[in-house]
């Protein structure tokens, strides 16, 4: 039993058509019943499967987010404040948690630029932030920790989530899907009132298919 299920929408033929979507939405929220479930549609320079324009990925988001079959939702900061204005509304009004994430599968930025963008996440109102590089060394894995630990002690009481990928190893994909503590993401019944999300502090772990 995995702790979240991410369907990486990207990837679909008819992702342009919300129909469509939230008709295949409805056909896997039967199969996993109430596993928490992830919906993605990435951007294709953050490692999306085919380039979809601005405007039919906020219209897809959106209607999935009024769906209510799914527990979280990511987008990535790179495409702005408007565009996560609007799906952090829309979220706020449909009990969604919105995860803002960057990715950089080429490299591993410096720890400053790594703990920034964890801490634009956190000023735009993600409910958790993320970052997936891709270490080509052990220093570079220190980076990544050593950044993830200032932003949760320094700047960030939300839940954090690092990835890394291993060029030539096992975790060479880390794009496909992550695996994230059931605490982190309880069905939106056990994240009412009483139920602490932020608890936990980060995880980090290698890219891996659920």
């Amino acid at each position: 039993q995995p702790d979240a299920v991410e369907w990486r929408v990207d990837k679909f033929k008819a992702v342009r058509d919300a129909g469509a979507v939230l008709d295949s939405l409805g056909a896997l929220r039967e199969a996993i019943a109430d596993t928490p479930l992830i919906f993605t549609c990435r951007i294709i320079h953050e490692g999306g499967f085919q380039e979809i324009s601005e405007k039919d990925r906020l219209e897809v988001n959106r209607a999935v987010i009024a769906s209510g079959m799914i527990d979280l939702i990511d987008t990535e900061l790179c495409n702005g404040e408007d565009m996560i204005g609007e799906m952090k509304k829309a979220c706020a009004s449909f009990g969604v948690r919105l995860i803002l994430s960057y990715h950089n599968f080429n490299e591993t930025p410096s720890k400053a630029e790594i703990v920034e963008r964890l801490a634009a996440a956190g000023k735009l109102g993600a409910d958790v932030a993320k970052v997936a590089v891709m270490p080509k060394n052990y220093g570079d894995v220190l980076v990544l920790l050593g950044a993830t630990y200032k932003a949760r002690v320094e700047i960030l009481d939300i839940p954090i989530i690092h990835v890394h990928g291993r060029r030539g190893g096992h975790y060479t994909d880390c794009r496909r899907a992550v695996r994230i503590r059931s605490h982190l993401c309880h069905r939106k019944s056990q994240l009412g009132a009483g139920a602490d999300p932020h608890r936990g502090n980060s995880e980090g772990m290698g890219g891996a298919a659920l």
